[in-house]
């Protein structure tokens, strides 16, 4: 598959000025689903119409870990779903999804798991304080990620994907 790759474009099939494409790897050793970042897998994966506070409390934590590393994003969901009302028994089961969605590697791609002790100590430490207002007056999430974690819009690459990724990291919340 090129994406984007030299001039290239999003193809499985097919020929540009350098040749045909051909499988040079073989298909039945391909890395798992699993192990692809969670912000590039979205994109591939259908979405439900409507998803529960926690399923989309989730899959935000998920598109986070990638840029803020996954104790952080753990820390928000932990916090957002104090935030909603959730119990903490609630928030363990949300937390569960997240980390087998988060990956078994860390931001630097090396094998790290992320373990249930890490979950658990995101969830102590998140209902230890009391909760805020889950909302804002415009019926957007509250960001619990401090300024100091988010990414600089400038730190996203001048390509087709940096571009959308600087939407979303500016106002993407409000086009959902």
């Amino acid at each position: 598959m090129d994406i984007r790759g030299d001039g290239g474009f999003e193809a499985c099939i097919g020929a540009t000025e350098q040749g045909e494409y051909r499988i040079v790897r073989d298909l039945a050793d391909l890395e798992p689903w699993e192990a692809l970042p969670a912000g590039f897998r979205r994109h591939f994966e259908p979405r439900p119409a409507t998803l529960s506070l926690e399923d989309e409390l989730v899959r935000r934590a998920l598109e986070m870990a990638s840029s803020s590393g996954r104790n952080e994003a753990g820390l928000w969901l932990a916090c957002q779903l104090r935030d909603a009302g959730r119990s903490e028994a609630e928030a363990d089961a949300a937390m569960l999804r997240y980390r087998r969605g988060v990956g078994s590697h860390n931001r630097k791609g090396e094998p790290e798991a992320y373990t249930i002790e890490e979950v658990r100590a995101s969830i102590r430490s998140a209902y230890s304080r009391p909760a805020r207002d889950p909302w804002d007056d415009n019926g957007h999430p509250v960001s619990a990620v401090p300024a100091s974690a988010a990414r600089s819009l400038r730190s996203f690459p001048f390509t087709d994907t940096g571009n959308a990724e600087r939407f979303a990291q500016s106002c993407g919340e409000r086009f959902r």
